[in-house]
């Protein structure tokens, strides 16, 4: 069973490492493609350079150092819940939390429609009034908790900023 397995799996991987080349359009095409869609000619099947498998210092340095932030990032989002109000809110004071990482904590406890999801939506809006993600969970906040004035006005805001980026993109 194990050397059935490892069969497939080398089938597998060798899969990867061949492409079907077109010496006349010079394009490289899937593995369904025998002769080239444009031409019609028989492709040539070559091998596919990989990665390098070793890695040096500086990559494996670099890939620690990447990990390392990635826990912080878990620690603080940990940190971050709604016991700790007061704490949150004198870091927020002094800037201590990225603008991501303040909307993953609205995500993650806008369901409790209370008044400090409120307030760091409010902070996010002052800080960010043209953040599209930003605005939609404002609004649909405010909208939740029957604040229909602002959240029409937060809506209004929005509607302008995309119907400006579609302008932008149209041009």
């Amino acid at each position: 069973m194990k050397k059935i397995f490892f069969i497939l799996l080398i089938m597998f991987i060798n899969s990867y490492l061949y492409a079907y080349y077109c010496p006349l359009c010079k394009k490289n095409y899937p593995d369904k493609f025998v002769y080239c869609p444009k031409h019609g000619i028989k492709l040539e099947k070559i091998k596919v350079k990989t990665a390098k498998k070793d890695w040096n210092k500086t990559s494996k340095n670099k890939f620690k150092s990447f990990l390392k932030v990635q826990q912080e990032k878990k620690s603080i989002i940990k940190s971050l819940n709604i016991e700790n109000q007061n704490n949150i809110l004198l870091n927020m004071k002094n800037d201590k939390y990225t603008i991501p990482t303040l909307v993953n904590f609205v995500k993650a406890n806008y369901d409790k429609k209370n008044q400090f999801v409120l307030t760091v939506l409010q902070y996010l809006y002052k800080k960010k009034s043209k953040n599209i993600e930003i605005l939609k969970l404002y609004a649909g906040f405010l909208y939740d908790i029957k604040d229909y004035k602002k959240s029409t006005k937060i809506y209004n805001e929005l509607d302008k900023i995309i119907s400006k980026k579609i302008s932008e993109l149209i041009k």
